[in-house]
């Protein structure tokens, strides 16, 4: 499977998030659960913009 730079620029926003979220509950944070929310909101449209990709590119 080869990723083009949207995708990979989507994984590794998504895994710095989950890195984020794993810090605070290491340090056990009372922010834990912001931090949570925000990796949730920051991966939405992310997830948006690859799927918009993968169909535009299926289309051509």
């Amino acid at each position: 499977m080869k990723l083009n730079r949207t995708q990979i620029f989507g994984l590794s926003w998504i895994g710095f998030s989950l890195f984020f979220v794993f810090l605070q509950y290491l340090f056990n944070d009372t922010t834990s659960g912001f931090a949570i929310f925000l990796s949730a909101v920051a991966a939405i449209p992310v997830a948006a913009l690859l799927a918009y990709r993968a169909r535009r590119a299926r289309q051509r």
